[in-house]
């Protein structure tokens, strides 16, 4: 398990004085990026091989969020490695063990030589998997689905400051993105459940869909002017 320890910062916190749901997921991707680089296949090394990791899949539920100036912990650990793809945990907490916030991801090994993902090498996965198991959450299914017919918002356009160093828009970026076009609070956000489908790139136009759910929940797609989809996305509301 890798783990570090910081406090809630304004820049960080939603009109309530509590901790973002962009803040969550910059935590939970800043402590796997630490986690990389406290290993021999730093993001420097990838590179150099031409590789990084990319997310498919994110689930995450949230308890209840930390307030500003709280202390807290990031805490991640690699549980499985099945074929192309490597299974990796999150949890956020406070001095007390009280549990804020969970995660749970599916991440696969990009080859920007070959423009697809690769087969995960023992080695390059060795210094990551752990024996603790999975955080207790339901099953994170790789892909998200709608039903009924969704309402069309307007269009996002993706600007310099959602990309990341991949030159494409952050993970966390889609969920804010979408969590902002539904209109939705992120205190009435009880779990979240991403498929990311392909990148956004500098320029692009992200065009939302967004779904009443049957059982409550609220589905957005973001897709390109040709209906494909980049991202797509439900809230599980409280």
């Amino acid at each position: 398990m890798y783990s570090f320890s910081s406090r809630v910062r304004y820049s960080e916190c939603d009109e309530h004085a509590k901790l973002s749901l962009l803040g969550l997921v910059d935590y939970f991707q800043d402590c796997s990026g630490f986690h990389t680089e406290s290993t021999s296949r730093t993001m420097a090394a990838l590179a150099e091989d031409g590789l990084a990791w990319m997310v498919a899949a994110t689930q995450l539920q949230i308890h209840e969020l930390p307030s500003y100036g709280d202390e807290i912990c990031v805490r991640t650990w690699n549980y499985a490695r099945r074929g192309i793809m490597a299974d990796r945990c999150y949890e956020l907490v406070g001095p007390d063990g009280q549990l804020y916030a969970q995660g749970d991801t599916k991440w696969f090994l990009f080859s920007f030589t070959e423009g697809r993902p690769i087969r995960i090498s023992d080695e390059e996965i060795r210094e990551y998997l752990t024996d603790e198991p999975r955080t207790d959450m339901p099953p994170t299914k790789r892909k998200v689905s709608f039903g009924g017919e969704g309402k069309a918002a307007a269009g996002v356009s993706v600007v310099s400051q959602m990309l990341d160093t991949n030159h494409h828009v952050n993970n966390a970026q889609y969920i804010e993105v979408a969590r902002t076009v539904a209109d939705i609070a992120t205190q009435d956000i009880a779990n979240v459940h991403v498929q990311y489908v392909k990148m956004a790139l500098l320029g692009d136009v992200m065009y939302p869909v967004i779904y009443a759910e049957d059982d409550g929940s609220v589905g957005v797609s973001l897709r390109d002017a040709a209906g494909e989809a980049y991202a797509n996305l439900r809230f599980g509301l409280r």
